[in-house]
């Protein structure tokens, strides 16, 4: 008998997948995702990671060294329409606030 449709589709799926990841299995295939992983790390994430952290510095040096600089103490005010708009466009994003009314 034949195989059925869903094990050829799966049978197909796992060896694109196998061939998408460089045809290995087993150690070699974890051994090479590691090697890319890492490398992956120290040339681009802690690059990236190291700079911004030098930039945060470099900004609060200069923010210190400034005594006359000026310093926002009040909130601005947002926009109503603004806020409704976001609220109808997103309205279960986390980073949505709905205020209406944010001075009462």
């Amino acid at each position: 008998m034949g195989r059925r449709s869903w094990e050829r589709s799966f049978g197909n799926v796992r060896s694109f997948v196998g061939n998408a990841m460089g045809g290995l299995r087993g150690w070699n295939n974890l051994a090479s995702w590691a090697v890319a992983g890492t490398l992956a790390y120290f040339l681009w994430v802690k690059p990236a990671q190291q700079l911004r952290k030098e930039e945060e510095e470099r900004a609060a040096l200069a923010a210190a060294s400034d005594k006359y600089r000026y310093i926002e103490k009040r909130k601005p005010i947002p926009d109503p329409q603004i806020l409704v708009a976001e609220y109808l466009y997103f309205p279960f994003h986390p980073t949505v606030r709905f205020e209406l009314f944010p001075n009462c």
